[in-house]
């Protein structure tokens, strides 16, 4: 059951702060290091695809 946190990155997800582009550039697997402790309920590693983030589309996904 999506609890607050997940809905807040959800909403994140869909319409990204415009620093998303710096996040994109730097990768999962940087950005992952740099989440506190405690955010382990977010991501589930392996569970998702692979995706880029266009100025004019917002989030694809790369085919993967």
């Amino acid at each position: 059951m999506p609890n607050a946190r997940t809905d807040q990155l959800r909403q994140s997800l869909r319409q990204p702060h415009p620093e998303s582009l710096e996040v994109a550039d730097a990768g999962f697997a940087a950005w992952a290091e740099g989440l506190p402790a405690d955010a382990a309920d977010l991501i589930a590693p392996g569970a998702g695809e692979g995706v880029w983030w266009t100025a004019d589309r917002g989030w694809e996904g790369t085919g993967d």
